[in-house]
């Protein structure tokens, strides 16, 4: 008896570790899709902060009223916060995203998986720069660096 109850036990450990896989990977499926997709917000947001820049400022060659000119300056730190916000909330997703990664290669070892994906993923050397969090950040600092000269503009051309 005791012999069966220990299989069944078993077998539940199993079981469970193997549904537990599932929902691992399919978490971390959908936090790397999430990651890009804000990505891909934050750009369509930047855009419309770009038009919205554009007509602030010829806004303020019309006219003389205090949106006109502080506007573009305003939506240039609107756009800075925005591009923080959003490799902000990338970073936090890469976070899930790599604890996805180790429970599911702790999942594999245990399942007696010796060569799986996520223990090579685990494992893979990671490298600062050649990553996709490496280029999201330098794409963000150049967007960054971008609007800031935008925002000088604003502000020079506020001044004379």
């Amino acid at each position: 008896m005791r012999g069966s109850t220990f299989i069944a036990r078993e077998k539940y450990r199993l079981d469970a570790l193997k549904e537990e896989y599932r929902a691992t990977e399919s978490a971390g499926r959908f936090l790397l899709g999430l990651r890009y997709a804000v990505f891909a917000g934050v750009m369509a947001i930047l855009g419309s902060l770009f038009a919205a820049y554009n007509g602030a400022f010829g806004l303020s060659t019309a006219h003389h009223h205090l949106f006109a000119q502080f506007g573009p300056a305003t939506i240039g730190v609107l756009a800075l916060i925005l591009i923080l916000a959003g490799v902000r909330l990338e970073q936090r997703l890469r976070q899930m995203y790599e604890e996805c990664l180790k429970r599911a290669a702790e999942i594999e070892r245990s399942l007696g998986v010796a060569d799986g994906i996520f223990t090579r993923l685990e494992h893979m050397p990671r490298e600062r720069f050649i990553s996709s969090t490496g280029a999201v950040r330098m794409f963000a600092g150049a967007i960054a660096l971008a609007w800031l000269a935008l925002i000088i503009f604003a502000l020079i051309a506020w001044r004379s």
